[in-house]
């Protein structure tokens, strides 16, 4: 007798091996030339870099700030990899913890980046964060230096809210005259005593020597006050 048999044969597909490449970076030597050259090695057919698209090998890059770069390989075969290598510039960021203040307030400017070593030229301080208390709107700058004794310089503003003050048209008086008071600041509301007149400016008529003090309030919540005396002459 014959027995007969049947057999699935199923089909196998093997896949080649994605490219094998390796980055590497070559660092600036001199201030003259803050860039970095980026290589690949490795067999492939083609590659590009991103974010800059380009298909040159090696690249040289100068970026502003921190960055990573991705290198995507081709082989032959049509199979792709991809690399990536971060390049750390030369750079430093100030920022003020509160760029706005109220009169009298104080901010923590902070410096960040790739740097060696930085002064603030305010104080001379060298630390990477520093206090300050200006009493009228101020920019400050820091000078930094990397591991080549390059320098870069940056600044930061703080800007203080308007300090509150009188003009009086005159500062002394005899008795029966006026005086017009006017308050100074760019605030919202005021308020003057004695009195608690709301009105900007105000006339007054003092018949004996009055110090005369004023609040305010502004557009970040600040709150500023001051006084003035007018002598009876």
């Amino acid at each position: 007798c014959s027995v007969s048999q049947t057999f699935a044969v199923n089909s196998i597909t093997v896949s080649p091996d994605p490219p094998s490449f390796t980055l590497s970076s070559i660092s600036p030597t001199n201030c003259a030339n803050l860039t970095t050259t980026l290589s690949a090695t490795g067999n492939y057919t083609t590659l590009v870099w991103s974010p800059n698209s380009s298909t040159v090998n090696p690249v040289v890059v100068s970026p502003s700030l921190n960055l990573t770069y991705t290198a995507t390989a081709t082989s032959s075969n049509g199979c792709i990899g991809t690399q990536t290598i971060g390049v750390n510039t030369f750079s430093v960021i100030l920022t003020a913890f509160s760029p706005t203040i109220c009169s009298g307030a104080s901010s923590t400017l902070t410096a960040t980046g790739n740097f060696t070593n930085i002064t603030w030229q305010h104080n001379s301080s060298n630390s990477y964060s520093t206090v300050v208390n200006p009493t009228v709107s101020t920019t400050y700058t820091a000078i930094a230096n990397n591991s080549l004794d390059c320098t870069i310089s940056q600044t930061v503003l703080v800007t203080v809210v308007s300090t509150l003050n009188i003009s009086p048209t005159l500062p002394t008086f005899c008795n029966g005259d006026s005086q017009t008071l006017t308050l100074n600041g760019g605030f919202i509301t005021s308020t003057v005593q004695p009195g608690g007149s709301t009105v900007n400016p105000i006339v007054v008529s003092p018949t004996a020597s009055t110090t005369y003090s004023a609040a305010a309030s502004f557009t970040n919540g600040c709150i500023s006050t001051c006084t003035y005396a007018i002598l009876n002459n």
